[in-house]
């Protein structure tokens, strides 16, 4: 019985930092990917501008 109710402290204790963990792995990988692709789509529009202008 104190086995089990330790067991379950533990995995309550656990859970939420293992979540916390998942989802700030996550966020940095979408970050760098929206960053990446943010970067990407600034260049071309201002290269676009710049030729387009130039016409």
């Amino acid at each position: 019985m104190h086995r089990t109710r330790h067991y379950d402290a533990a995995l309550t204790a656990y859970t939420p930092v293992g979540f916390l963990t998942a989802i700030g792995t996550g966020l940095m990988i979408t970050g760098g990917a929206v960053a990446i692709v943010a970067r990407n789509l600034i260049f071309c529009v201002i290269w676009l501008e710049r030729n387009v202008s130039g016409c």
